[in-house]
């Protein structure tokens, strides 16, 4: 009994958390996860709830990618005495490839064996392998709307992106100044990046007006900006430290006054429609940028809770650790559920069950092995990251 306990506990120690950022992220996943499931749960407009939900929670995501993923990169900086070599990149792509790419390409073959068996002899399965390609890249939603396969996959695609290329801008802006990349500097690479990808946003919008949801908030080349306002949090965070902490009160009462605003806006002119091409020009690029900057201004609260009693933090962190291999699981374990022969209730309690089950086994047995693999394998070549580097 003992044993099979220690199997299903995620290996973690409390006060090497930062339990107000796992807090964050178990929310984001929580609200995604509950997106997906709400229309079991016979709530009042399942659809504009549920998309809500899975709205906030794939943003929350991508302020908290960028904040993580910005605090690395700046200590990477700060041990490179401002000079950021073509090692160093190479070795942030490494650690953080080892720790999405592998479960992300199971889950794929995954989906794509159960869509191959399932559609087998209709016109789906064709009109899969044209696209397949390209969810091995992550360009199935550069210049085209997400196909109807692992949904999911769409956030992933800006993410990893995301993780190529602005590191890429910050190498060749050292490379071009040729001297010391100080804060000013970094910012300056920062709010570049986060204007022009915005401003790409604008034009695409401007010329063809597309649809709110498949046209804009699901397009890579469009959401690249809410990462990066995460990073552009990180930097805050690491060169304005007092601040950071002596205002979080503050900063996290004017997001959340800045995110009520913003919801009351996208109720109305988005989620009241019938059909969302309609939203306003506004809705369709600096709501995003809103969210975004909302969810951003909670974290020096979130950063600042370091601990909670152990009855609330166990399975918050628990939630957290496992947070990444839930959102890749969960899609095809509640439409497996839907198909059972149970109440909505009971598709509901099940696909949360087994949601939280498989993830973790998932965990368990390949996410967090595949993590320490990495640590075993890039430990030499990747020397200087894994010294700044949180399990993230």
């Amino acid at each position: 009994m003992k044993r099979l306990t220690r199997f299903f506990t995620p290996a973690y120690t409390l006060s090497e958390r930062i339990v107000g950022l796992d807090v964050f992220r178990a929310v984001a996943i929580l609200f995604v996860l509950l997106s997906h499931s709400i229309g079991f749960l016979g709530v009042r407009h399942p659809f504009r709830v549920g998309y809500f939900l899975g709205f906030l929670g794939v943003e929350l995501f991508f302020v908290l990618s960028g904040f993580l993923i910005g605090s690395i990169l700046m200590k990477i900086l700060y041990h490179a005495n401002g000079y950021l070599r073509l090692a160093d990149v190479r070795a942030f792509w490494i650690r953080r490839w080892f720790r999405t790419l592998p479960a992300y390409y199971l889950v794929l073959m995954v989906w794509i064996c159960l869509r191959l068996v399932l559609d087998f002899k209709s016109d789906q399965a064709s009109v899969l392998g044209l696209h397949i390609v390209r969810y091995f890249f992550f360009v199935q939603n550069a210049v085209t709307p997400h196909p109807e396969f692992f949904n999911e996959a769409w956030s992933l695609a800006v993410e990893e992106w995301f993780y190529l290329l602005f590191p890429l801008v910050l190498l060749l802006h050292g490379r071009i100044v040729r001297h010391r990349q100080n804060g000013g500097g970094i910012l300056l690479i920062i709010s570049a990046f986060i204007i022009f990808t915005a401003l790409v946003r604008f034009s695409v919008v401007w010329l063809e007006n597309p649809e709110w949801n498949t046209g804009v908030r699901r397009m890579m080349p469009l959401r690249l900006d809410s990462i990066g306002i995460g990073i552009l949090f990180a930097w805050f965070c690491y060169f304005f430290p007092i601040a950071w902490r002596r205002h979080r009160i503050a900063l996290a009462l004017t997001g959340l006054v800045l995110c009520g605003m913003s919801t009351m806006w996208l109720s109305t002119d988005v989620l009241d429609r019938d059909n969302t091409a309609g939203a306003s020009f506004f809705s369709k690029t600096g709501l995003f940028t809103l969210f975004s900057i909302s969810f951003g201004l909670w974290l020096p609260l979130a950063q600042s809770v370091r601990t909670l009693p152990k009855w609330m933090a166990r399975p918050v962190v628990f939630v957290s650790l496992i947070s990444y291999s839930l959102y890749l699981t969960h899609g095809m374990i509640l439409a497996t559920c839907a198909k059972l022969p149970l109440s909505d209730l009971g598709i509901f309690s099940v696909g949360w069950l087994l949601c939280f089950l498989v993830a973790h086994f998932f965990y368990t047995i390949y996410e967090h092995p595949m993590t320490k693999l990495r640590d075993r394998v890039t430990k030499k070549a990747t020397e200087r990251v894994t010294v700044v580097e949180a399990d993230v």
